[in-house]
């Protein structure tokens, strides 16, 4: 039977059971692997703008048309399942993709049944498959020079499967060093540092097995990497963690028999420079969630004045997740909608009922569930204040509404 596998850790390429694919157009390498990473049939109208933003629909969809002929040129027929309406890959046929062999090879360690102290043989085994896929940034080197949000999908998937890899590389290099193979725990550690070189956990886990390796040196030459990269890049110096550690190896008291404490997983990006400053925001985010009641923990306000970075924080604040935590909606556009707009969409997505005040500590229906704080930012709260009379609520003036947070 034949098969169609599709590299896209690293520069792109598709190869066939009888050789590799070429494309006449980049954008059909583009188009497939857009559908094969979504994994779903796709609307014509949506590839057309995604793929053609400066065209009218007409003249996206008859360009969609072209290229559709450039990939099954590529690839061969009956790969594709399109219709007058939309457009996917084949679920039928063998179709093998590194990405989701990456995330099959992932989720069979995270679903592994035993404590998690990363000296499973089989995890260990899974997420060193997983490592060895990725050969370099998701689709390295392709761009697309008139498809801005083409490029902004290829950069949020590669910034979700660059934190993955790097907690791959943590758990491989903390396990293989708790089975005491410590050249392929430093193989994996420097791997892991090369992804993020500010990260000052992993020049600490590097000087702990330079140092466990007898490598005495080669420890206190990566404290002095990290203390010069934080200085020239950040203007900070070590932590006392870091600092603590290096004087324990320089004065040989670090037991070479000791292995290195592994690091908690977590789920949050990592962030290339410290957290300053906001102790009251994240000290009130920290009171709510620990309150039982609260379901709904809102954030908003103009784009740039930190929501994300805040809200990061606070998670990372709670050990990596608050307790209780539950998905939360968001808006994939929300950088091109107004606030107004926004908070409106927000009010028609939880149904807020009119006839109950949304101040924090009242109790308010969402749907078929109860809420007890329903916060905003005081930013947004000025600048949607015309939206709540249009969600029949309370006017921010009354005297039911507390101001919120500021933010």
């Amino acid at each position: 039977m034949s098969c169609l596998r599709l590299y896209l850790l690293g520069p792109p390429r598709v190869e066939r059971t009888d050789g590799p694919c070429t494309f006449d157009r980049r954008k059909a390498m583009a188009l497939l692997a857009y559908l094969a990473v979504t994994a779903r049939r796709q609307p014509r109208d949506v590839l057309a703008t995604l793929f053609w933003p400066e065209l009218d629909q007409s003249r996206a969809r008859a360009a969609l048309r072209r290229t559709l002929v450039a990939v099954k040129q590529g690839i061969g027929e009956g790969w594709l399942d399109a219709d007058r309406e939309a457009i996917g890959l084949d679920g039928d046929r063998s179709l093998w993709t590194d990405v989701a062999r990456f995330h099959e090879c992932l989720t069979a360690a995270q679903a592994h049944d035993h404590p998690r102290d990363g000296s499973c043989s089989a995890c260990l085994a899974a997420q060193s498959e997983a490592a060895a896929l990725y050969r370099d940034a998701f689709m390295a080197g392709f761009t697309l020079r008139d498809s801005a949000d083409f490029d902004d999908w290829q950069r949020e998937q590669g910034e979700c499967l660059r934190h993955e890899l790097a907690g791959a590389l943590e758990t491989l290099s903390h396990g293989c060093a708790a089975q005491g193979d410590t050249e392929a725990a430093i193989g994996y550690a420097r791997r892991r540092l090369s992804l993020d070189p500010l990260r000052e956990a992993a020049h600490r886990q590097l000087m702990r097995l330079y140092a466990q390796s007898g490598q005495r040196a080669a420890a206190i030459a990566q404290y002095r990497a990290c203390r010069d990269q934080l200085r020239q890049e950040l203007a900070l110096s070590p932590s006392q963690e870091t600092a603590q550690l290096y004087r324990q190896i320089r004065e040989n008291r670090l037991s070479s028999s000791s292995p290195a404490q592994p690091v908690p997983p977590s789920h949050l990006p990592q962030q290339a420079t410290p957290f300053v400053g906001r102790t009251s925001e994240l000290a009130d985010i920290a009171q709510r969630l620990a309150d039982p009641g609260c379901r709904l923990l809102t954030l908003a306000g103009p784009g740039g004045i930190g929501k994300t970075r805040l809200a990061i924080a606070a998670a990372a604040a709670q050990g990596g997740s608050p307790p209780s935590a539950r998905p939360a909606w968001s808006s994939p556009r929300l950088r091109r909608r107004s606030v107004s707009p926004l908070a409106q969409e927000w009010a028609r997505r939880i149904r807020i009922a009119p006839d109950r005040c949304p101040r924090p500590n009242c109790s308010i229906t969402c749907g078929t569930r109860r809420c007890s704080s329903y916060w905003i930012t005081w930013s947004t709260w000025l600048q949607a204040q015309r939206c709540w009379r249009n969600c029949s609520l309370p006017h921010p003036g009354s005297s039911c509404w507390s101001p919120p947070v500021s933010g």
